[in-house]
């Protein structure tokens, strides 16, 4: 069920060349805009509304990127002037400077990286010097930036080229890692969620601002690193992670290493501890592993798991596992397939919800292997 519909406020490119129209691929065939000389796809992308007053601003001061083709899959310094720029323009318009201006940027833990606070600082004075924008404050910039990095939805096409797009309400969405909403279809200028499981009244509507199939610590680093905040969702406040200990080996005593103590990792029963380094360094190289595996070494590499008892049946690295095994092009062995994929099923209905596209994918692989079955 649709339950989301929000229509972006500003739609940006995301620090590397695009189309300044559509914001897709620019390639050998594009263009220049008639009117700045900034590429597009065509004449008529050069037209579009959301370019036309930063097209009269980049005319008057002559400001256009000199970028050979073969380099546009590269950042480039402008298309970041581009997309604080955009916010800037937005805040000018009396209806929407308010909903920009409540929305959260926190600077103050961005600016502690000193790369970001010399860079966004480089961009405001491009804005004031370059541009003529002499209305733009340092703390506008700022703010910009911080409200583009901590709100704005990215989005990769399949062209390469990197969009990124700040709705108002969608800003005000709260994460979880264990969501009851998804995106249907791919960011744009509109943006539409849909509901993945049975929501209750007053529940709260969230969704996954990460991949939330990775295991937990590697989610928090990640929401920290970028979104700046520590999440206090149902699965991060559980040990278990609702029941699946999905990011903790099991112990020999049949507890769980669930209690981080500073460096090290213990079991939640016979309090026995690993260093936490240790594991993360052997469940990154049973990942590669898995990566790279190809369709026959799948099922060896099922098999050597289900010997680490460490590895138990609701870790991500077995769940890793179960969706390339369902993957395989060939009919799977049915035996493997058939309890691999109802495990599966059970974690994908805890993380994401049998109403996710994710589930039903692998729902519909399952149930072509149980047809195979039938057939033998």
């Amino acid at each position: 069920m649709v339950v989301v519909e929000d229509t972006a406020l500003v739609e940006t490119p995301d620090g590397f060349p695009v189309c300044l129209g559509c914001l897709g691929s620019l390639d050998c065939s594009s263009v220049p805009c008639p009117g700045c000389g900034w590429k597009v796809c065509s004449i008529e992308c050069s037209k579009v509304e959301v370019h036309r007053e930063e097209c009269k601003i980049f005319s008057d001061k002559k400001v256009v990127p000199s970028i050979h083709y073969v380099h546009y899959f590269l950042p480039h310094g402008l298309y970041l002037v581009v997309q604080v720029l955009r916010v800037l323009l937005v805040t000018r318009e009396v209806e929407k400077f308010g909903v920009v201006e409540n929305l959260m940027d926190h600077w103050e833990e961005r600016r502690k990286d000193k790369g970001v606070e010399e860079m966004v600082k480089y961009v405001g004075a491009f804005c004031r010097d370059k541009l003529g924008l002499g209305w733009a404050k340092a703390e506008d910039v700022q703010h910009a930036y911080g409200v583009l990095k901590t709100n704005a939805v990215g989005h990769v096409n399949p062209g390469g080229s990197r969009q990124c797009y700040l709705y108002p309400d969608v800003s005000l969405m709260s994460h979880s890692c264990a969501a009851n909403m998804e995106i249907v279809g791919t960011p744009g200028r509109k943006l539409t969620f849909k509901t993945t499981r049975h929501i209750m009244k007053g529940e709260e509507l969230t969704w996954s601002y990460f991949d939330f199939l990775a295991p937990r610590s590697f989610i928090q680093s990640k929401l920290r690193d970028i979104w700046k905040f520590d999440c206090k969702c149902q699965r991060c406040l559980d040990p278990s992670e609702c029941g699946l200990y999905y990011s903790s080996q099991k112990c020999d005593c049949g507890g769980y290493y669930t209690v981080i103590i500073t460096t090290k990792v213990g079991c939640n029963q016979c309090g026995n501890k690993r260093n936490m380094e240790d594991v993360e360094r052997e469940e990154a190289n049973f990942a590669e592993e898995i990566s790279t595996a190809d369709d026959e070494k799948v099922q060896k590499l099922l098999t050597k798991f289900d010997a680490n008892k460490q590895i138990h049946s609701t870790h991500f690295l077995k769940v890793k596992l179960y969706m390339k095994l369902l993957q395989i092009d060939q009919a799977p062995p049915t035996s493997l397939a058939t309890s691999s994929g109802s495990i599966l099923l059970e974690v994908l209905d805890t993380l994401a919800g049998e109403g996710s596209g994710l589930y039903r994918r692998y729902q519909d692989m399952y149930r072509q292997v149980q047809d195979y079955k039938k057939l033998q």
